[in-house]
C-alpha cells in the first residue's frame, strides 16, 4: 500500500563537489553527471503518507 504523497527518488548524484561541476564534451556543449539507482519494494509493505524512499534502497517484505 503506497500512502498519499509518497516521492520514490530514484535521481543520484556525485557527492563529491568537483563530481558535481558540469563537464564540457568535445563539442563545446556542457552536461552534468547524474545516475540512477533502483528502488526495491517488496510484497506486503505499507508506505504510509509523506514517505520519501531515495534510490538504491530496498524496503522488505512485510516492513
Amino acid at each position: 500500500m503506497i500512502g498519499p504523497n509518497v516521492t520514490l527518488a530514484t535521481p543520484m548524484h556525485p557527492f563529491l563537489p568537483e563530481e558535481r561541476n558540469s563537464r564540457k564534451r568535445e563539442d563545446g556543449s556542457f552536461y552534468n553527471f547524474e545516475y540512477a539507482k533502483p528502488i526495491t519494494i517488496k510484497d506486503n509493505c505499507w508506505l504510509a503518507s509523506n514517505v520519501v524512499v531515495c534510490g538504491g534502497v530496498t524496503i522488505g517484505e512485510g516492513l
